[in-house]
């Protein structure tokens, strides 16, 4: 039985079988979900080309008004409710890189990102310790540089800001999408 003061061993680094993990990509998940949007530069154009397709899916997914579908054209933003229907008589363009965001308040994070060191060392912090504010944010305590370093690098990695949460030391790093991917992909 483990006591206080007891240690336990664990291994540094765990053996793995099979292929190399190189990314985490959400997108195949957030499609079959069919919840949230996605945003890429190329959908400017690729709306545009396909704005009928894009105008009977909208409509069969309660989208009426053409002033919102204008708007998708020219943020190169499309519901991914919308996005499967149009999957169904098109193909979805090649992309760079796709951004996803789950409400319309939030701020689009990369879909598809590399599986670096510091995103390891998060997913590894944030099941040793971490958890959600809600649907809000991600919460991780961090004692040490190297673990605030990692916090921090993956908050840029998608673009945001981690800060110093109200407790002194957790760092918390806000957005709907962040907290969908951990809860989604990481867990």
């Amino acid at each position: 039985a483990l006591t206080k003061g007891t240690f336990i061993a664990t291994p540094e680094i765990l053996p793995s079988q099979g292929r190399e993990l190189k990314e985490f990509n959400a997108l195949p998940l957030l499609l079959a979900q069919n919840t949230g949007f996605l945003q890429a530069p190329e959908f400017k154009q690729w709306i545009a080309e396909n704005k009928e397709i894009v105008k009977e899916a909208a409509e069969k997914s309660g989208y009426m008004l053409k002033a919102v579908r204008q708007a998708w054209k020219r943020r190169g933003l499309i519901p991914i409710t919308v996005l499967n229907k149009m999957l169904e008589k098109t193909s979805m363009p090649a992309c760079k890189q796709v951004f996803f965001k789950l409400d319309k308040k939030s701020k689009p994070i990369p879909a598809v990102v590399p599986a670096t060191e510091e995103l390891l060392k998060f997913s590894g912090l944030w099941v040793a310790d971490g958890c959600f504010d809600g649907k809000y944010a991600v919460i991780i305590s961090v004692n040490e540089p190297e673990e605030n370093h990692a916090v921090n690098k993956v908050a840029e990695l998608y673009g945001l800001k981690a800060r110093t949460h109200s407790d002194g030391f957790s760092k918390i790093i806000s957005n709907t999408g962040l907290v969908w991917f951990v809860k989604n992909i990481l867990e």
